[in-house]
């Protein structure tokens, strides 16, 4: 018995494989593979784009706080060791400080509102640095030595120090940096 057996040409028209004639992709083709492709390399560069603005600007922030509690901790290292207060002000504290050697410096904390910066000037060489940069705010409270608020240089036995430091962030929106702490003077001599 025989059976009836189809060609390989009836079987490409029977699954929509019909050969068409042409060898290649048609001008709409590609044109709408290429749009599809730009689409997805733009959407990727802008990705890789804001990854790193975003890691670049973090970064910035990590060095402008680790600035800011380095610069701070050396103040209070060198606040601790006061012997005699000289001038003090809201903004302002001028102080004679005691080394482990004993030797003695007289120090000037102060902030320069023209330069935004919190400044270290050494009062007995006339050497001054900036310690801390972007500085919008600094705060010298004075007390005695039964906590409470005082105003009276002989009677001054701790401060209380709040610098405040402003910078930049993405998209122009701002962070702002807190430092707050209490130091008692282990030197003063009444």
């Amino acid at each position: 018995m025989d059976y009836p057996t189809k060609n390989s040409a009836s079987r490409t028209e029977a699954c929509g494989l019909a050969d068409r004639g042409d060898k290649g992709f048609s001008l709409v083709e590609l044109l709408i593979a290429t749009s599809i492709l730009s689409l997805v390399l733009a959407g990727t560069y802008s990705a890789f784009y804001s990854v790193g603005q975003s890691t670049r600007v973090s970064l910035q922030h990590v060095d402008q706080s680790s600035e800011l509690q380095f610069a701070f901790e050396s103040v209070l290292r060198s606040m601790r060791a006061v012997s005699q207060v000289h001038q003090t002000d809201s903004d302002v504290f001028e102080f004679t400080t005691v080394r482990m050697d004993g030797s003695s410096e007289r120090l000037r904390y102060a902030f320069d509102p023209d330069g935004q910066a919190f400044v270290r000037t050494s009062v007995s060489d006339g050497t001054s640095r900036k310690l801390i940069g972007n500085v919008t705010h600094v705060l010298f409270t004075y007390y005695d030595r039964f906590g409470e608020e005082t105003g009276t240089q002989i009677d001054m036995n701790a401060a209380r120090l709040r610098v405040t430091s402003e910078r930049e962030g993405m998209g122009g929106s701002k962070s702002v940096d807190t430092e707050t702490a209490m130091i008692t003077f282990r030197n003063k001599t009444l």
